[in-house]
Parts: C-alpha cells; structure tokens; sequence
C-alpha cells in the first residue's frame, strides 16, 4: 500500500524558504514520527542522473520518505510525503494505517520546520 501527501510550510520570502531548507539540512533529525531517518539524499547532486535541484530528501527506512524542496513560484516549502507498507491485512486496514501514520509524519515534520523558522 501506497500513501501519499503534501505539506506546504508558507514563508514571508524565498529567501527565507532557503534559510529554512539550508538549517533543515545542516542540521537534519534523526528520526521523524518515532522512525530513524536512515538516509538523507540532496538534489542539488542527484545520483540518479537526473538535472541538480534544490531540495532534500529524507528515507525513513523502507517505510516511508520525505521529499522538501521549496516553490519555484511563491515562498513556500514544500514536502511530499509517501508511506509504504506490505499489505498484511485487508486493503482497506492496511489504507487507514498508511493515513494514519501519514498524520504522525506530517505533525512531527510541521513541528520540526516550524520550530526551526522561530
């Protein structure tokens, strides 16, 4: 199963959507919603082959990863959530517990950006 989400943190100004990300990424957690982030992959050199951009992205395991990178358009950070799960149970169990843990992610990542622009 498959869940995913966005989250947009708005800012006064782009700069300070960048001062945000760069002291995000200085200083990154150590786990996010009780999961150890166990790998932290910056965009700006991609392994992947694909064009640098700004942004982060953070594994959470093999369970779920965090995508942050700010707006192009407007001072916003965004972060694109995705949880993945084995489906152990009937499909709709396994979708309630994907959202379920959703929320978890989205309220500790908001709490950790939203203290760090304090």
């Amino acid at each position: 199963v498959f869940a995913t989400r966005q989250l947009a943190i708005r800012l006064d100004t782009a700069a300070a959507v960048g001062e945000l990300l760069a002291g995000f990424a200085a200083t990154p957690p150590a786990s996010i919603a009780g999961t150890h982030v166990t790998q932290i992959r910056d965009l700006a050199s991609p392994e992947t082959g694909l064009p640098p951009s700004t942004g982060l992205v953070l594994e959470l395991g093999h369970s779920a990863s965090i995508t942050i990178r700010p707006s192009g358009t407007e001072p916003l950070l965004k972060c694109y959530l995705e949880v993945r799960s084995a489906r152990d149970e009937d499909v709709a169990s396994a979708q309630a517990c994907a959202q379920a843990r959703l929320d978890l992610i989205e309220a500790d990542l908001k709490a950790l950006l939203v203290e760090s622009k304090v």
